[in-house]
């Protein structure tokens, strides 16, 4: 479930941020996006996946709760900086634990249906759900996706790899 992609900003508009504002916001999370990429290495080196899923599972809660609180631009200026860390630090993991936990002939069927999961499935039912959701509760629909970090917390609490290389 992303409230994120279709709806994070409608707030922000209802508020009345001009379009030019909601897109600097937009180009600040992509912006922060690109830096945890570039560090995701060392990311990686100091968490490992499990550890990248639960700084983006707890990012997630404290986003998405603060989105439910308040529109004030500084407050979207910080949460759309999250970004990086609900979406990248995620993403991050999941390459972790394909590299790690993969055996190296089944890597590229491994990240193709990670991909099919995560952009086609996830995003296919998640944005449309967000939409009804963000209908039916407005501002309230970000407490549900504060509640699906703090599930997505407590699996990653539940998960362990076996913390060595695949072959």
């Amino acid at each position: 479930l992303e409230i994120d992609e279709g709806h994070e900003l409608v707030p922000a508009r209802a508020q009345g941020l001009d379009e030019g504002t909601v897109g600097l916001l937009w180009a600040l999370s992509v912006l922060a996006e690109i830096v945890l990429f570039a560090i995701a290495r060392r990311m990686d080196g100091w968490l490992g996946p499990r550890g990248l899923w639960l700084l983006a599972g707890g990012a997630g809660v404290l986003r998405w709760a603060v989105l439910a609180s308040t529109a004030a631009l500084p407050w979207l200026i910080v949460m759309q900086v999250l970004h990086a860390f609900t979406y990248g630090a995620l993403h991050v993991g999941a390459m972790a634990y394909v590299r790690r936990e993969v055996p190296a002939r089944a890597r590229g069927q491994a990240t193709t249906l990670y991909s099919a999961a995560a952009t086609g499935v996830a995003l296919g039912t998640g944005l449309p759900l967000a939409g009804w959701l963000y209908g039916g509760l407005g501002g309230g629909a970000y407490w549900v996706m504060a509640a699906c970090s703090g599930l997505a917390v407590l699996l990653s609490l539940g998960l362990s790899g076996s913390g060595q290389r695949a072959q």
